[in-house]
Parts: structure tokens; C-alpha cells; sequence
């Protein structure tokens, strides 16, 4: 198997293969997009339930994280600041605001958070 690296090549030959790559990675990206909106056109299926799914997914993976992390700040800012927002807003526009004031609010507290996780 080829193995290629940076130095093997000139610096024009690399920054071709790069492109041809990119190019390549984006034509892919393109025609699985349109021939999976073409596919989703033409086969219909009921998505009853789907969202129960998605919640249920949700759950597992945020009961995972929960208990394989050493801290839970993070969760905790995040649950606090939807609660939050959903209780301010009470609609379902309230993920953005909520996910941006979780993240000023875990900015500000990166050094607490840090370290937190070199004393552990």
C-alpha cells in the first residue's frame, strides 16, 4: 500500500493532489446528497415515532457521557441553562439561546473547569 506524506512530493504536486482530493470530497458530498433527496422523494415511509427515537437517543448518550465524565459542570450548565430558557421563552426557539448561554457560561468557567480536571 502507498503511503503518501508532504515530502514525498513537490510542493506543487502536493497542493494538486490536496486539491484533486478536496475536489473529489466535495463532488461525493454533492451527487450523496441529491440522490438521497431523489431516494427520499420517491420511497415514503411513515416517520411516526421517529421523534420518540430521537429523544430516547438523546438520553442513552447523555446518560453515557454522564457517567463516564469526571465532571459533571458542563452537564449541569447545559441542563440549567435549557430549563432556563424554556421556562423564559416557552417555545421551541429556545435550543439557540439556551446552547449559546451554555457555552458563554462554560467559557467563563474553563479555568474552574480545567482545573477541576488536573486535579483528577
Amino acid at each position: 500500500m502507498l503511503h503518501a506524506r508532504p515530502g514525498d512530493f513537490s510542493d506543487k504536486e502536493w497542493r494538486l493532489a490536496t486539491f484533486f482530493v478536496s475536489l473529489f470530497d466535495q463532488c461525493y458530498w454533492v451527487a450523496g446528497s441529491v440522490l438521497g433527496a431523489l431516494m427520499g422523494e420517491l420511497i415514503k415511509f411513515n416517520t411516526t415515532g421517529i421523534d420518540f427515537a430521537m429523544t430516547a437517543l438523546f438520553v442513552v448518550i447523555c446518560t453515557d457521557q454522564w457517567k463516564a465524565a469526571k465532571s459533571h459542570i458542563a452537564a449541569v450548565t447545559g441542563f440549567v441553562c435549557g430549563i432556563l430558557f424554556l421556562a423564559i421563552i416557552r417555545s421551541s426557539n429556545f435550543i439557540l439561546p439556551a446552547l449559546a448561554a451554555t457555552a458563554a457560561v462554560l467559557l467563563f468557567l474553563r479555568r474552574l473547569i480545567e482545573k477541576n480536571m488536573e486535579e483528577d
